[in-house]
């Protein structure tokens, strides 16, 4: 049993080395070991493989990617006549043209609203007409 107490610095020092230095020899003698040689160009052993026929397949090209999209050129879009569309004639990204058809308001709701209209107007008429005379 050693006493470190009474061993100096320079045998602490010593005393690592001594437990290195065996470590340090088994690695140096393990990397010089001999290494496996590669199989012989005349090897009669032939390997099989499987070949097959190139073909030219069309592939879907596909990119995920977020973001927002926005039009080169924006309109705001007015009517004179509120209602429910009955037709969109366009889509999303369509080029138009002034003129152009865009939507149709179902004809049913400003029909209505027309017969509504011109009843009033044959009530005031009518109106008019009784206290004239």
């Amino acid at each position: 049993m050693m006493n470190f107490k009474m061993m100096g610095r320079h045998s602490l020092t010593n005393l690592k080395w001594n437990s290195f230095l065996p470590l340090a020899l088994c690695v140096f003698i393990l990397s010089c070991a001999k290494k496996s040689e590669p199989a012989k160009k005349g090897s009669s052993a032939a390997r099989t493989v499987q070949t097959a026929q190139a073909q030219l397949t069309p592939m879907e090209r596909t990119i995920t990617v977020s973001g927002s999209f926005l039009a080169r050129e924006e309109a705001t879009l007015s009517v004179k006549i509120p209602g429910r569309l009955q037709k969109i004639l366009v889509d999303i990204g369509s080029v138009v043209k002034k003129g152009d058809l865009l939507a149709q308001i179902e004809p049913a709701d400003y029909e209505i609203r027309l017969q509504q209209a011109e009843a009033a107007l044959a009530q005031a008429r009518a109106t008019r007409i009784a206290t004239r005379g």
